[in-house]
């Protein structure tokens, strides 16, 4: 597979999903005076496994939050000031995905206003496809990684299994944890780089899209090993968002679907593994 190729594959993928290109479907989608569009193959698997998290999370996942990242500051635009309450009660009138309707082919405002954004889970799907493509030339051993989502198959040509480490916070004192990789996708999300203090308490980005605030929560970092890479891209949103007891108990409970968690709790930095981790 040449780079050529890739490129090709990955442009694609943005001229559909990317909030940074003016002319893609989901920019076109955002604009105020479009009230649906008519969807890609790419972005109708998105928003499908989109819609299930959501589901599965109680709301927490949610692909509409994006203006209140921007007034809470973690947007392109950082602001000088937090929302009031008057504001996030006017932007939470533009949020939740219940006010989407999406059909095979298309995706419909069931209000105006509303934006979406699929970056927290569009880059382990473009893993899926670059995956797919690998597969379909015949190639039976590889690992894919794009910003730190990451997919395997097979083994290396030695026949040692691929391998992963990830990193632990420095206060722990310890090696990074080291994955033997068959067959599956890991990633991993933290709170490190993106924290501001919001009335003596450090925020992250994650916001609670049913109430409009940051989420207030021990978890460090998360990572999850998942059968695919849009899975362990968009688990990775979820756990992060959930209490520790909540997130490990719905780990367990999905199929083939296991979290690493690192939290803190009274000032030490602990660990936390969903039972089939350890596999």
């Amino acid at each position: 597979m040449h780079k050529k190729d890739i490129d090709s594959v990955l442009k694609t993928i943005d001229l559909s999903m990317s909030t940074y290109i003016g002319n893609s479907r989901i920019s076109q989608f955002n604009s105020p005076d479009v009230q649906s569009i008519v969807l890609d193959a790419y972005m109708a698997d998105v928003l499908k496994t989109s819609f299930k998290l959501n589901r599965i999370s109680n709301g927490l996942f949610d692909i509409t939050v994006k203006p209140l990242v921007a007034a809470w500051g973690f947007g392109p635009n950082k602001s000088a000031k937090y929302p009031t309450a008057e504001e996030i009660t006017a932007l939470l009138d533009v949020v939740g995905m219940q006010k989407l309707q999406l059909t095979k082919k298309k995706l419909r405002k069931l209000k105006p206003g509303l934006s979406i954004d699929l970056n927290g889970i569009a880059q382990g799907y473009s893993v899926d496809v670059l995956c797919k493509v690998l597969d379909k030339q015949g190639i039976k051993n590889y690992i894919v990684e794009l910003g730190g989502e990451i997919r395997s198959k097979g083994k290396k040509s030695d026949g040692q299994h691929f391998q992963v480490a990830v990193e632990r916070p420095s206060q722990m004192e310890q090696e990074p944890l080291r994955l033997l990789l068959t067959n599956c996708a890991v990633t991993t999300s933290g709170s490190y780089q993106e924290m501001l203090s919001y009335k003596d308490k450090k925020i992250h980005h994650h916001i609670d899209p049913r109430s409009g605030y940051p989420l207030q929560s021990s978890v460090l970092s998360v990572t999850v090993i998942a059968p695919t890479g849009i899975l362990a891209d968009g688990y990775d949103n979820v756990f992060m968002a959930m209490p520790i007891a909540a997130g490990l108990a719905l780990a367990n409970r999905l199929k083939g679907v296991e979290v690493y968690l690192i939290y803190q709790e009274e000032g030490t930095i602990k660990e936390a593994f969903s039972k089939g981790f350890s596999q």
